[in-house]
């Protein structure tokens, strides 16, 4: 019998965390993944005063604007 894995994926049990971050690193999707973070928490960073005068955030060219 051939214990072989057809479909690559690792057998050993990891955490959520690494896990994910071996998703994100295979999709080659880590940038995208870290500008969407940050768009998405610009509020906490750079609290609600400020927020709530900026119209949009997003990031071009890996620029945030």
């Amino acid at each position: 019998m051939n214990n072989k894995n057809p479909f690559g994926r690792k057998k050993e049990v990891a955490p959520l965390e690494s896990a994910f971050k071996d998703l994100l690193k295979a999709y080659r999707l880590e940038d995208k993944f870290q500008e969407k973070s940050v768009v998405q928490s610009w509020p906490e960073i750079v609290g609600k005063t400020i927020a709530d005068r900026t119209s949009s955030v997003f990031i071009k060219d890996k620029k945030l604007l």
